[in-house]
C-alpha cells in the first residue's frame, strides 16, 4: 500500500511533531494562567459578596433594633413618652467686701 498521508496528497502544510509539542506546551501554559486568573476573580467576588452580606445583615439588625426600641418607648395613647429632667444650678453671687 501507499505510505503517504492524506494531508500530503491534498497539499496541506505538514506540521512537524516538534512544532505540535511546542503548541501543546504553550496551550498548557495559557490554560494554567487562565486557571489562576479565574481563581483570583472568584476570590475577589466572594470577598465582595461577603462584605455586601455583612452590610445588609447589619442594616437589617439596626432597623429591627430601632423598631423595637421605638415601639418600647410608645405609650398606650400612641405618643412617645419623653422624660426631661431639669437641672437648675444655683450660682451664688459673691459680693466684694
Amino acid at each position: 500500500m501507499l505510505e503517504v498521508d492524506s494531508k500530503e496528497l491534498l497539499g496541506a502544510p505538514i506540521v512537524s511533531e516538534q512544532k505540535s509539542d511546542e503548541v501543546v506546551e504553550q496551550l498548557a501554559r495559557i490554560n494554567e494562567q487562565l486557571v489562576i486568573k479565574n481563581r483570583r476573580a472568584h476570590r475577589i467576588w466572594k470577598t465582595i459578596g461577603t462584605i455586601f452580606a455583612v452590610f445588609v445583615g447589619l442594616s437589617i439588625l439596626l432597623m429591627v433594633l430601632g423598631t423595637v426600641l421605638f415601639s418600647a418607648n410608645l405609650s398606650s395613647s400612641g405618643t412617645m413618652e419623653m422624660s426631661v429632667e431639669e437641672h437648675v444650678i444655683e450660682i451664688e453671687e459673691y459680693e466684694e467686701e
